[in-house]
């Protein structure tokens, strides 16, 4: 996992641009379009069973083109398939695969002129749009997707709730899930800190305090977190983790205490 990686995934609440009204609904199957390569025609219901992240952009949009380059070695260690796609003209020589939208493949996705990022999962469905400004973007708008496939041997418990054995909470950040701390403040004085956690003591845990995209892994760490985590799964959240053993997790006593933090910042119409 590259340190590029694990600084993107674990911000997170990036502002990522938002998506065009006429822009399909996440969570829902991908257009059935077709982009023009070197081949020839590539349609992208044929890679079902390959994590995807397609980035369409003007053929002159460096900045873009340069973000996908930065991203592209990491993402596909992770498994994804980067594709380039140019809408007009053609596409610059890259380390990913590139096509040219000949079909007007972009404007199913909401494309306005705006590069835009699409990341599809192996079943085909859309998982998110943004407009990506640097490659920190591309690495959290894909993250949970590449989570979902390294966890696919995980075992599988009642309401998705994943147990506390083995948990590699480390993995977990890298791939930015969000980690809740759920101890009261006396007993995260005596047990320490856990870096990057929110710090929600049980009592005033709610849904606005959980990512806004209920697809994002979620940590809930603390004697209370299986009730969190049940009522996380209630909320829609499918891939919830819990540690109930601080001590597993967080650092001496010594070590700077946690930061608070406020809640994440929403964005609307994703919970379902």
């Amino acid at each position: 996992m590259s340190p590029r990686l694990f600084a993107a995934t674990v911000l997170l609440s990036l502002s990522l641009g938002a998506c065009a009204p006429s822009a399909p609904p996440i969570g829902g199957p991908a257009p059935d379009v077709a982009v023009q390569t070197m081949a020839g025609p590539l349609r992208l219901a044929d890679l079902r069973g390959q994590q995807v992240v397609v980035q369409f952009a003007p053929a002159d949009s460096l900045a873009a083109w340069a973000a996908l380059a930065a991203a592209t070695a990491d993402l596909q260690a992770e498994g994804a398939l980067v594709i380039g796609v140019a809408t007009d003209g053609e596409p610059p020589e890259s380390p990913f695969r590139t096509a040219r939208d000949t079909e007007r493949a972009a404007a199913a996705f909401g494309y306005t002129g705006v590069p835009l990022a699409v990341v599809i999962d192996r079943e085909g469905v859309l998982r998110g749009l943004a407009a990506p400004r640097q490659a920190d973007d591309l690495f959290a708008l894909a993250a949970p997707v590449l989570l979902e496939s390294e966890f696919d041997g995980a075992p599988s418990v009642p309401v998705d709730v994943v147990g506390t054995d083995a948990i590699d909470v480390q993995r977990l950040v890298r791939h930015g899930a969000a980690l809740i701390d759920l101890r009261d403040a006396t007993t995260r004085d005596a047990e320490g800190a856990v870096r990057y956690a929110l710090v929600c003591p049980f009592p005033r845990f709610a849904a606005n305090v959980l990512p806004a995209d209920v697809g994002t892994p979620v940590v809930l760490i603390g004697p209370d977190a299986p009730a969190a985590a049940a009522q996380a799964a209630a909320w829609g959240y499918r891939n919830v983790h819990v540690v109930q053993d601080a001590l597993e997790v967080a650092e001496p006593p010594s070590a700077a205490p946690a930061r608070p933090v406020a809640p994440a910042p929403r964005r609307a119409g994703v919970r379902g």
